[in-house]
């Protein structure tokens, strides 16, 4: 069946890219969100997520708020604050460090024959100090606020008879104040639709972090992240009130 090859290809397309990346570290995703539709066109949530690395090491909390506008029917705008809490118990005595950030973001989106394409850019503002190793002047820059310009591709097919959505997506992170790419992430997941308000998803993303350096401009190893990601999602869908 046209069905079975298509899942069986993003299934080899992720297990290839897993192959040939250099294995670190395997993060756990747990995320749980929120979305009411206040209009057709415009709606609002809220997402928490949970992120652990080895264990008892590095945990890390996500709050984030958002709201989105889709003006017509193939292009949404939207806006979200995200307060990110980390606490790394690696560190000599434990860490704990507080996050902000500012994200806006356009995304295009088409549909046919069970086939959905969508395409993204987005914008996002950190809070808090940064610092990096400027290979220009060969400097190690501290106190800057860090900015991404993200762009991201993604392709899915709904499984209508069992409402499942296989789906890969890729992303490029260029960091506007370094100056360069230094990350990168390929998809892999899954969504199943239980009700109209109800849905759960599971994901594999291969994650590459790379441009590193040293407060001595020394460069450091490429990061490999394999994160398996759970999440659920709570939607209360819009509803047009019947005309008396």
């Amino acid at each position: 069946m046209k069905i079975d090859k298509i899942i069986l290809t993003l299934a080899a397309c992720a297990f290839c890219i897993a192959a040939n990346a250099q294995e670190k570290r395997y993060p756990i995703y747990l995320n749980a969100g929120f979305e009411k539709e206040f209009l057709p066109y415009l709606s609002a949530g809220l997402d928490l997520e949970g992120r652990f690395c080895n264990a008892t090491s590095t945990q890390k909390l996500l709050i984030k708020p958002f709201v989105e506008f889709s003006p017509i029917k193939y292009f949404s705008l939207g806006a979200e604050y995200r307060w990110n809490m980390t606490h790394d118990n690696g560190e000599d005595p434990a860490t704990t460090d507080w996050q902000q950030r500012l994200g806006i973001y356009a995304k295009g989106k088409y549909a046919f024959y069970g086939f959905k394409l969508e395409a993204r850019v987005k914008f996002c503002n950190y809070s808090g100090d940064y610092s990096y190793w400027d290979t220009d002047s060969k400097t190690y820059i501290e106190d800057e606020t860090e900015r991404y310009l993200r762009f991201k591709i993604q392709a899915g097919y709904k499984i209508k008879p069992i409402k499942l959505t296989p789906y890969f997506s890729y992303e490029i992170f260029d960091n506007l104040t370094m100056g360069k790419v230094d990350k990168l992430r390929y998809t892999f997941g899954l969504k199943k639709k239980l009700s109209k308000q109800h849905t759960i998803g599971f994901e594999y993303m291969l994650e590459q972090k790379f441009n590193r350096y040293s407060k001595k401009g020394k460069v450091k190893d490429d990061i490999h992240n394999n994160v398996f990601a759970f999440s659920y999602k709570f939607t209360l869908p819009y509803k047009q009130k019947s005309q008396e």
